[in-house]
């Protein structure tokens, strides 16, 4: 199954424009349910915010209170009351006035895809006129791109873009989640969203005159607006919906089927290990048995190392490279093929046994050691 998500036209015509025509008529969400009420819009900026504007024909000083509700479903969220509107004013057109709410969302358990919001805005002018409005929208991380949804019965992913038709890859990355479940234990619902490689949530604001010695916080750009951000509130947005983000690059289809499988890895044994001692070597290894694709090239490249005596030492392999004299590509062989050792030598299950067997309490050189008897230093 496929399906396509579409972005309300609010965003899309909203997001390209400047903020001045993105306020017009024809960029809302609704076009004003009465001849007071010009336009309405929800914004989101995911992880910070959501902005909610209201434009009404009445001048600056004609306005005496705007409130504001948010609700998912019948429950209340959010309420504002806004006694002084100018402090929120947005844009004054003379006669029409646009005003701006903002909601902090990054303490709100919301749903990515799952959370239908509704908001209804009340404007009361000076002369006593009430006006009330109301619109509803799903949660979900505003772009450019439009999201996409391929599912079958045990795995959701929602991709960013169509580029790629990621339902040709739910029946591998589905078998390599059965596997994982089977090797870990780990039985909790979840589903993939899928972001380019480059992909940055935060980008470095603007230092604080008062504070110039700081670091630059970090930001999210709305419009022409910074909001605060923090790449953890997206992750945890997304378990609200039993989501995992996944960073997805290649080009060919089964190492792209083999990054977006990587998130889940990631999350099952960072479940089941919790803070236990396991070398990078392993995790990176052990990631790679459970590719769909020949590994080959890495087995040649292992081998022509250890010809030329470029092999990396354990204590190189133990973490992940920083050193630009390191070769990435033969660091992660070399960890494919530690890891294959312990599989040809000790069994097909042998690696992911040992694997089952770390806890916090039995660090990995341990659990190989009563495994296999090899001691490592």
């Amino acid at each position: 199954m496929y399906k396509t998500y579409r972005l309300s036209r609010w965003f899309l015509i909203g997001l390209v424009a400047l903020s001045f025509w993105a306020s017009s008529r024809i960029a809302a969400q609704d076009d004003g349910e009465d001849d007071f009420v010009v336009s309405h819009r929800a914004l989101v900026v995911m992880p910070s915010a959501i902005r909610f504007r209201i434009r009404v024909v009445a001048a600056r000083d004609e306005v005496a209170e705007i409130k504001l509700a948010v609700r998912e479903d019948e429950t209340l969220l959010q309420t504002f009351d806004v006694t002084s509107p100018l402090d929120n004013l947005f844009i004054d057109f003379g006669e029409e006035t646009e005003y701006e709410i903002v909601w902090d969302i990054r303490a709100v358990p919301l749903r990515p895809f799952l959370s239908t919001l509704t908001y209804e805005f009340e404007v009361t002018t000076t002369d006593g006129e009430t006006a009330t409005v109301e619109n509803e929208f799903v949660f979900q991380h505003d772009t450019i791109e439009q999201w996409h949804l391929a599912e079958r019965d045990s795995l959701q992913v929602y991709a960013l873009g169509d580029t790629v038709d990621w339902s040709n890859h739910l029946p591998g990355l589905e078998q390599s989640l059965a596997l994982l479940r089977k090797n870990t234990g780990f039985i909790a619902p979840v589903g993939l969203v899928i972001y380019p490689a480059d992909t940055q949530f935060c980008i470095e604001g603007e230092i604080p005159e008062d504070t110039p010695d700081a670091p630059p916080p970090l930001v999210v750009m709305s419009e022409d607006r910074a909001f605060p951000c923090d790449p953890t509130d997206m992750t945890r947005f997304y378990a609200n919906s039993n989501l995992v983000i996944a960073y997805v690059g290649a080009i060919s289809f089964y190492e792209r089927e083999s990054e977006a499988f990587a998130s889940l890895f990631d999350l099952a044994y960072s479940t089941r290990w919790e803070n236990a001692e396991v070398p990078a070597w392993f995790r990176m290894g052990l990631r790679q048995l459970y590719n769909r694709f020949s590994q080959g090239q890495s087995i040649a490249r292992v081998k022509q190392a250890l010809q030329e005596d470029r092999m990396l030492s354990l204590a190189q392999m133990d973490t992940l490279p920083t050193e630009d004299g390191v070769d990435m590509d033969l660091w992660e062989s070399q960890a494919y093929a530690l890891a294959l050792y312990l599989a040809d030598v000790y069994g097909a299950s042998a690696t992911f046994d040992i694997a089952k067997a770390v806890s916090p309490t039995l660090p990995l050189n341990q659990a190989i050691e009563q495994a296999t008897g090899i001691t490592i230093n």
